[in-house]
């Protein structure tokens, strides 16, 4: 087993972070523009990524929703952007 403390923080959160994920997701009517697992797997790469000075378990599990969230937004914006397109 693994010591790397971002193993048992995926493991601790990963599950719960799909499930908020999937639930924004259809809440914002893309469902069908990306899947929760992936948004999920794109926020802990940025988080284990861009902050690896953060090791605070709260801090990170702060992040790492705000991150899905942030993504959640710049799907949100790519589907506005291509509905005003002209084809």
């Amino acid at each position: 087993m693994s010591s790397d403390p971002r193993d048992a923080f995926y493991r601790q959160h990963a599950d719960h972070l799909r499930n908020y994920l999937r639930l924004r997701l259809k809440r914002g009517g893309l469902e069908t523009w990306t899947e929760p697992e992936d948004l999920a797997q794109e926020a802990f790469l940025k988080l284990f990524g861009g902050y690896p000075e953060l090791d605070d378990p709260e801090e990170q599990s702060a992040l790492i929703y705000k991150i899905g969230k942030r993504l959640i937004l710049d799907i949100g914006r790519q589907k506005q952007g291509r509905r005003g397109q002209i084809h």
